[in-house]
């Protein structure tokens, strides 16, 4: 167990969409589920939001 952060790597330079980038990092955390004990998202909100949602189960 450890902390892990998080940025919302190619959301800027790359154009990707960060609410598509945050789903799709949400998905691969909900089949890691304890894996970290503490999970620091940095970057724009539509990015963390998306991520959070999706891990929590909310969409």
């Amino acid at each position: 167990e450890g902390a892990l952060v998080i940025p919302d790597v190619g959301c800027g330079a790359y154009g990707n969409d960060p609410g598509e980038v945050g789903t799709l990092l949400g998905e691969a955390l909900q089949r890691q589920p304890g894996l970290f004990s503490e999970i620091h998202l940095v970057g724009q909100r539509s990015f963390a939001d998306a991520a959070v949602n999706v891990s929590n189960g909310l969409c």
